[in-house]
């Protein structure tokens, strides 16, 4: 296999299928793909049909529509998706929310057997997608029937996903499906977090809260809700090397959403602390040294440090997140920063992740690593606090940037500048 090139696929985990594309589910249904969307996050029935085609077209589609909310959602695939189903076995419809493709037309008429029909005509790439009580109306139609049907109220989240498919739609063809996943994975996980948080300490606007509370309700109420709730809470959870006995006194309380000793046995503060730093929400100086500090003193092991990346995904910048704590104004969050990522780079699994640094950020590493001598971090894994640095030669580095890109954190918006060294005292014998 030398000197031979190949691409391989890695998923993020059991729940993503990279075989079924949702470029394809896109393309096919239109905006008819955020009905499905809700559908499946809210777990209700879903059944795929496909008079006439293949049962793998069918089957890549029923896997597509678990691909919209599974990641972040676990246990869609294993739990809810039956890719092909037929009349000779219907355990399927026992399942509570079952994702499943069909080819045979019975299932479509038994209107009871499923909530939501997605009927598909391949032939020309289309789709279309139905409520039982639609198609009732539909068969009426067809019958020559013109009963007046009282017209479903839009739901207050349905302007939420037109803005959303646009975008998804505009960039479909250009980025790509690993962009367009990510997409559907950000999307859910704003509906998670309102769903464990109730809209606190939350980036998104009081108006995105209140039209997603129907849904939010629908998601909650689901059967696998509060095993997915005790997950997305404490990420880190049964990972043992995550300190649970945290002096309270180094860790200091903040009114902003920073717990105390509690939270920090479960992993909730961690979880708000990586969250708040990936939606780029308005930090303040203060609060920023304490969320750093926290990360620094608990995420020691190699797993810990592998779930923190698992909540970084590459595709919204990845440990770029953290890494901008860099180009911070305190230092303490520079040196905090930069233990965290000499400390990945001691794990196999993690080094890369570093490796990956945008060279901005790598300029910046290998400036504060310098700068910054190790003596700073307590026997504890806790930064001390010091405004004392070490000057040493950058005469082989480039000088420090003039500001930071566009969407850094209010705290960190401009780059300090250099330490000032001892001034250099006269010699004794000066030279005429």
């Amino acid at each position: 296999m030398q000197g031979v090139a190949f691409s391989l696929r890695i998923d993020r985990g059991p729940d993503e299928v990279l075989e079924a594309p949702l470029t394809l589910l896109v393309k096919i249904f239109g905006p008819g793909t955020m009905r499905i969307y809700n559908a499946v996050l809210q777990g209700h029935r879903v059944l795929f049909v496909g008079c006439n085609h293949a049962a793998g077209d069918v089957c890549r589609l029923a896997l597509a529509a678990a691909s919209l909310v599974a990641p972040p959602l676990s246990g869609v695939v294993r739990r809810r998706v039956y890719p092909y189903a037929n009349l000779t076995d219907l355990a399927f419809l026992e399942a509570p929310g079952y994702i499943a493709g069909v080819t045979n037309p019975v299932f479509e008429t038994n209107e009871s057997w499923w909530d939501i029909l997605c009927e598909l005509h391949l032939s020309d790439g289309t789709g279309r997608v139905l409520t039982a009580k639609e198609k009732r109306e539909e068969n009426e139609r067809s019958r020559g029937e013109h009963a007046e049907h009282e017209r479903e109220k839009e739901p207050p989240y349905a302007s939420l996903d037109r803005a959303f498919y646009a975008k998804v739609a505009a960039g479909c063809g250009h980025y790509g499906e690993r962009w367009v996943r990510t997409m559907f994975y950000e999307y859910t996980m704003d509906i998670v977090d309102t769903a464990i948080d109730h809209g606190i300490n939350s980036h998104l606007a009081a108006s995105v809260i209140q039209a997603n509370a129907p849904r939010v309700h629908r998601l909650v109420a689901t059967a696998d809700w509060a095993a997915e709730a005790a997950r997305f809470l404490d990420p880190w959870r049964g990972d043992e090397t995550v300190d649970p006995t945290i002096d309270p006194s180094t860790v200091h309380a903040s009114r902003r959403g920073v717990s105390g000793l509690a939270d920090l046995t479960t992993g909730r503060v961690l979880r708000n602390t990586v969250r708040k730093l990936r939606n780029g929400c308005a930090i303040e100086l203060e609060e920023e040294e304490e969320m750093y500090q926290i990360l620094v003193k608990t995420l020691t092991s190699e797993p810990a440090l592998q779930t923190l990346l698992q909540l970084l995904p590459e595709d919204k910048g990845g440990i770029n997140t953290i890494a901008a704590g860099l180009l911070s104004a305190s230092t303490l969050v520079k040196v905090s920063t930069v233990t965290l990522l000499q400390r990945m780079e001691r794990f196999p699994s993690t080094k890369p992740a570093v490796r990956a640094l945008n060279h901005f950020l790598n300029i910046a590493f290998c400036r504060a690593a310098v700068l910054v001598p190790r003596p700073h971090i307590g026997d504890g894994g806790e930064v001390r606090r010091s405004s004392t640095l070490r000057p040493s030669s950058l005469a082989n580095l480039p000088p420090p940037p003039a500001g930071v890109p566009a969407g850094r954190r209010v705290s960190t918006s401009a780059v300090p500048p250099p330490p000032e060294s001892t001034p250099p005292t006269s010699p004794k014998n000066p030279s005429p």
